[in-house]
């Protein structure tokens, strides 16, 4: 079970963190290869992020980017590559090494709200993988983008999608109908087979901050959850414990290279969540990530 690089700061996570055998974290070049030396020493593998979106993506408004995004992919390769290169990062070391599970090179490429316009699949693959692919051939590549949401088409640099759970990703619309997260895990692994992207680099995660069921949902056809648990500052519902050790039995069942907690907003759980049920949260976090081991 691998946890994001912003959960190491929170104090109420230090009592699970020796749970945890991976983070989602970014450095900067000056102190990558001491920082990577610091987690294969500690059995710690690392999912890298090069760069923040910040660093390449253009103001609102802005659309000369491909698909007419606001992705600028001149700063996305000088911050994401060239940078690295340029200081003498060798990431296919730390691929082969074993620490460095993968390059998350863009984060939800189709989302209108973030990019302007969805990022086409070609720039994905081709010119933002392939571009890794030319420096670090060994380094496996990421988007932070579902098997089922990436533009259909075959991928030859693109490594993996990453799926993440929330309960509204149970749903299947023609009928519209609610499953399980086995029927989602199954459809994102058939969505990955069609895109061909191996299911055994594909990563997992769920949304425990703002990806629970709804206090009344019975009218979806969902279980009935015996207890309210609260809003998100997001307006959405925590996920219970019982939903998190649900949702990370079958990810974690599943091929690829692991499962991600994420959490977003810390006020959510330091002031909206009460202690009894932080307790029982962190409790079931404990499990879903003994079970990993």
């Amino acid at each position: 079970m691998f946890v994001s690089s912003s959960l190491l700061e929170d104090r109420h996570f230090l009592s699970v963190l020796d749970q945890y055998d991976a983070i989602l974290t970014q450095w900067s070049p000056r102190i990558f290869n001491k920082q990577m030396q610091w987690a294969s020493d500690n059995g710690i593998k690392v999912m890298y992020s090069p760069a923040g979106t910040q660093w390449f993506r253009e103001p609102e408004g802005w659309s000369d980017g491909p698909g007419g995004s606001r992705l600028n992919l001149a700063k996305w390769r000088d911050g994401v590559v060239d940078r690295y290169v340029d200081a003498g990062i060798d990431f296919d070391y730390w691929t082969k090494e074993g620490t460095l599970l993968g390059i998350y090179m863009i984060d939800e490429p189709r989302h209108d709200g973030s990019w302007g316009a969805p990022i086409p699949g070609k720039t994905l693959d081709v010119d933002m993988a392939g571009y890794i692919n030319r420096f670090f051939p060994k380094t496996r590549t990421y988007v932070r983008a579902a098997p089922s949401v990436l533009p259909k088409m075959q991928y030859q640099y693109l490594d993996g999608g990453w799926s993440q759970w929330t309960w509204t990703k149970g749903f299947s619309y023609n009928p519209k109908e609610y499953h399980d997260v086995n029927w989602w895990v199954q459809d994102e692994l058939r969505a990955a087979d069609a895109r061909g992207l191996d299911r055994d680099n594909l990563v997992w995660s769920m949304a425990i901050l703002h990806g629970g069921q709804p206090n009344d949902a019975t009218g979806y056809g969902l279980p009935d959850r015996d207890r309210w648990y609260g809003g998100s500052s997001q307006g959405k519902t925590y996920m219970r414990p019982e939903e998190i050790l649900e949702v990370a039995r079958a990810i974690q069942a599943a091929p690829g290279i692991g499962s991600f907690l994420h959490r977003y907003d810390p006020v959510d759980w330091t002031q909206r969540l009460p202690d009894t049920a932080q307790t029982e949260w962190l409790n079931a976090l404990k499990t879903a990530a003994n079970w990993a081991k």
